[in-house]
Order: C-alpha cells, then structure tokens, then sequence
C-alpha cells in the first residue's frame, strides 16, 4: 500500500528531477519518425538510449532533449534493434554528458507488481520538462501490464511511448503504446526490458566502444570539436558536428535564438587564438545564414567571457571576428539572429593565431 506521504514526496521528487539518481535512469524526449521517449543508460563510458522501436520507424537519427540545467540536447543514432520492440541509440552531445549508469542486476520486480494498484507515468516534453500522470495498475502479467488513467487529466496519448513507468518509488516499466481512444497504455516490465537488452550493455576488458559510423569523430589532424549544441539540427545531414568537418555540409537548426554551439579544442597544450572565422560554405539559402554572433571562451566549460562580436553578411563567404590573444580550452558561438526564415544555418567553423590552424 502507498501512503498519501509516500506519493507525495515520490511526485516532488519526479517533479523536481531528483529521481533517486541510482534508482531511475535519466529520461529525454525523442523526435524521430515518431514522437517519443528514450531512457539512458551508459556503456563503456558512452551514452546509449532505449527507446521503443517504433518510434524510430524507419530513421536512424533522432534528436533528443533531455531535463535539467540549461535543457541538454543531443544527437542519437540508431544501433540496433532488439525484441519487444525495443531499439538502441548512440547519444552524443551535452545530453550523453549526464547519461545513467551501465545496466548491471536485473531487478525482481514479481512482488513489487503483485502488489501493485497505482503508478507515475514520467515523460519529457520537447520543452524539457519533466511532466506525471497517476495511473491505476491493471492486467499484471509476467511480461506487460497496463495502466489506466485515474482522471482526465491523466489521460495517457500518443507520443509518450518509452516513458518510465514507477511503482512504490521503484522504476517498474518501459510504456510501449497507448490506446488512443481510452487512453489507456500497456507497459513492458523492465525486468523484461533490461534482461532483452543487456547483452548490448554486457562488457568485459576486451570490449570496444559502438560508435555508428555517421558519428563524426575528431581526428589526429583536427583542432576543434563540437561537445554541445542548444537546439537539435534540422536532420541528420545538418547535425553540429560538421561545423568542425572539412567536407561538405553545413549546421542547420530551427531558428530559435539565442541559441549556441560549443566548442573544446584538442591536445594538451592552449594554444593562443586571435580569431575564429564562421564560414558560408555550401548554404545555398542565404537568407538562413547567421547574422549577428558573440564568441565566449572558458578554461572550465562552465564560466564563460565574451571576447568578441560580429555581423555575418550575406553576401561574404565567411566572417572573421578577431580579438586579443586568448587561451582557452572552451570556445561558444552564440547566435543572436539570421536573415530570415525558419531555420538558421552555418558553415564550418576555425580557429587561428594570425594564420589558420
């Protein structure tokens, strides 16, 4: 039996995103061919998401956003399916950087579901709130159950499926679908889940990480790398990481400003910048192009100093900002407007001490 107490602080603490960090996996919303949820779970020091594989459909990118401070966005890829539809997703971005821990004891969950008569239905909205629905616990099985909502207001709809279903403060159930005419959704117990997936997350010494091949990784050669982005691409092709990419492609977002995109330089030695040029490259819709742009650095990635301003006109091939020599681990480009439209995009992105890196 759950206390009026217990559900109390069980709904404040999903409210205010302290969802016993050991006990529940972190949660982000999923935009892929479906609307969806994802939950994260780490492998070998990488982020890796479930979510159910309909929502994938048949993409192999989507965007997440994720809870918390300053609204984390990643990008996610898709690795593998698996059944009781069930999918796997390589997370990268500033969402992989409060990723869950590694799915090791499969929890019995027999007695907690026996027992059962209500439960929290948790999703992520794009918006990256946190938000609840009660439900009363039917048809317990040894694979699903099913939830029914308590009141209209609780009434579960398409595009939740993958939310994290709690029972008794305890993370119980996966949600699979939802009836759209009754509202009412069926759930995969987690123990069902984690034991389908766990042999993707089992690892040993010998194990290497699963990177997809679409994951644009830095290179020996390379100066810079893109570790964070405040609003999700406009699709695959235009995903953040080919701002550092010599080949051809551009960023390109929503046009939702201020917006930005962060970056840490490689190697162990800081080297002295005087300036970072924003390039056109092969944007063929100018009026989408950024127009007016700050760049900050920081030494820590978390206190940041602005060192420079500029306007991108549209008609130049690249904007240069230039500043006085600064040494900096991190560097942001925030993006304050463009020219026009409903997106906005941007070239690739270089440092420089007086000739280019």
């Amino acid at each position: 039996m759950i206390t009026k107490t217990k559900w109390m602080i069980a709904t404040l603490m999903l409210s205010s995103g302290h969802l016993l960090a050991n006990a529940f996996p972190p949660q982000a919303f999923v935009q892929a061919e479906e609307r969806g949820q994802a939950l994260l779970f780490t492998r070998l020091n990488n982020c890796y998401g479930i979510t159910p594989a309909h929502v994938m459909g048949s993409d192999f990118f989507a965007s997440l956003i994720g809870t918390g401070k300053n609204r984390p966005v990643g990008d996610a890829d898709f690795l593998q399916k698996f059944g009781y539809d069930l999918s796997i997703l390589y997370v990268s971005g500033s969402l992989s950087q409060n990723c869950g821990n590694n799915i090791t004891d499969i929890p019995n969950l027999d007695d907690l579901l026996n027992g059962a008569t209500r439960a929290v239905v948790s999703s992520v909205n794009n918006g990256g709130e946190l938000t609840r629905q009660t439900q009363t616990v039917i048809d317990k099985g040894l694979i699903y159950f099913r939830l029914r909502p308590e009141s209209p207001a609780d009434r579960l709809y398409q595009g939740m499926s993958g939310s994290l279903v709690i029972v008794n403060e305890q993370a119980a159930g996966i949600l699979q679908s939802v009836d759209a005419e009754t509202g009412e959704g069926k759930v995969l117990r987690l123990d069902r889940a984690l034991e389908t997936v766990r042999p993707f997350f089992r690892s040993n010494d010998n194990d290497t990480k699963i990177i997809p091949t679409s994951v644009a990784q830095p290179s020996t050669s390379s100066k810079i790398e893109v570790i964070e982005w405040s609003e999700p691409p406009s699709s695959a092709e235009h995903r953040a990481s080919l701002l550092v990419d010599k080949d051809e492609g551009y960023w390109r977002a929503g046009a939702i400003f201020p917006q930005s995109i962060s970056l840490k330089t490689i190697g162990d030695e800081l080297v002295a910048i005087t300036k970072i040029e924003l390039h056109a490259d092969s944007i063929s819709a100018k009026e989408e192009l950024v127009k007016d742009v700050e760049i900050l650095g920081s030494l820590d990635g978390e206190r940041w100093n602005s060192i420079g301003s500029g306007t991108f006109v549209k008609s130049r091939p690249s904007l240069t900002i230039r500043f006085s020599p600064v040494k900096y681990r991190f560097f942001r480009v925030k993006v304050y407007s463009n020219w026009g439209g409903a997106h906005v995009s941007m070239g690739r992105i270089s440092l420089g001490h007086g000739e280019m890196l």
